[in-house]
């Protein structure tokens, strides 16, 4: 068990935590007005299938009384790899339709990141139930999600020593493990030094559980944007590759809601029958989750100052493609249907003056207002 242990927390470590699949970025702008094939139907077959083996798995062991815990190994199974597995599985899948059409070194040769020397994949396009994403946010979802997940647990006192005194818990080790190894407890006061305000929207995260106390839960999930928030701008984001995504913070809030819903809310995805093996109630459809927002080209990014020069030239190209018919189209799309999140209002409301993509001489909309 103790080998079993180490070599989980270094795949996992390595993947969510260092400078893995996480630090990867993609060109969105590259597919901004391109028809992509939709693969939502087969992201969902590929999840549902995961989630399917990982429970056979799972009741096939000892039982296991405590819903957390099987959503616990149910997003272990997710995250196993040099990237998570449903990338992986998405890469390999011919049905699936990524955009650019071409070799990873072709694509990050003709991408605005080609003057930034990358030791990783740059993530291609795919279409989500309309929506565009880079296959990274696939990754956030499964992979920054799962750790806003574990931190809500360590929060809530599930992994806390006190309530696992009297038992050799390996998934109770592991959690916190997992925990020690992203640097949440040495960051998080940074991360409350780092915000403008921490009051937050005025409504709370709607479909939580009745039976969680609600000021409580609403401050712990702001705690996790916060959190999101700080990878981006330092060591994950901003600093590695030279850009702060929005789409990153929302890609890891919607997996911490599909996590949490695995045990919680008025619908859960898992419950136990009666002999005692966990089963899923319904589906996980992926349109439940996706959004504008998780668009590049639509939730802008902000580029850190000092890798201007080597972005700037290659994304001041697509400005003349704002009125691109097609682009209007989607963006206006977009619009219609866009919902923002909590964590959409709660990051406008903690960003610095500089990080607003409206206004700041760092986004696309500022390097195209340059140019006129």
């Amino acid at each position: 068990m103790k080998k079993v242990l180490f070599s989980s927390l270094i795949v996992i470590s390595s993947l969510i935590f260092a400078n893995g699949s996480y630090a990867m970025e993609t060109d969105n702008f590259m597919a901004w007005n391109k028809e992509i094939k939709d693969s939502v139907d087969i992201v969902n077959e590929i999840m549902n299938g995961n989630i399917e083996k990982s429970l056979t798995k799972i009741n096939s062991g000892a039982p296991i009384e405590a819903c957390w815990k099987v959503a616990f190994k149910v997003g272990l199974s997710f995250n196993q790899g040099v990237e998570s597995k449903i990338t992986g599985l998405l890469r390999k899948d011919s049905r699936v339709d990524l955009y650019p059409h071409l070799s990873q070194y072709k694509y990050w040769k003709s991408s605005i990141y080609r003057k930034i020397p990358l030791d990783i994949k740059v993530a291609k396009t795919l279409n989500l139930n309309g929506i565009h994403l880079g296959t990274d946010k696939i990754d956030h979802f499964v992979g920054i999600g799962y750790l806003y997940y574990l931190i809500f647990l360590k929060e809530m006192n599930y992994l806390s020593n006190k309530e696992n005194q009297n038992e050799q818990d390996s998934v109770v080790k592991l959690a916190n493990d997992l925990i020690k190894s992203s640097k949440y407890d040495e960051m998080k006061n940074l991360v409350a030094e780092n915000v403008v305000s921490t009051a937050g929207p005025a409504n709370s995260p709607a479909n939580y559980s009745a039976n969680t106390n609600e000021e409580k839960l609403t401050e712990i999930i702001k705690k996790l944007i916060r959190f999101g928030l700080f990878t981006e701008r330092y060591p994950v984001g901003r600093q590695t590759l030279g850009i702060l995504s929005f789409g990153d913070v929302e890609a890891d809030f919607q997996g911490f809601n599909f996590y949490y819903r695995m045990c919680n809310g008025d619908d859960p995805y898992l419950k136990k029958d009666e002999v005692g093996d966990w089963y899923w109630t319904q589906p996980l459809d992926m349109r439940e989750y996706v959004n504008p927002n998780l668009d590049e080209t639509y939730n802008l990014s902000i580029i850190n100052p000092n890798k201007m020069n080597k972005i700037v030239p290659y994304l001041k190209k697509y400005c003349s493609k704002r009125t691109d018919p097609k682009v209007v189209e989607r963006m206006e799309q977009y619009k219609k249907i866009d919902n923002p999140s909590f964590s959409v209002e709660y990051v406008r409301e903690l960003l610095r003056s500089d990080e607003n993509a409206e206004t700041s001489p760092y986004s696309f909309t500022g390097i195209c207002r340059s140019l006129n």
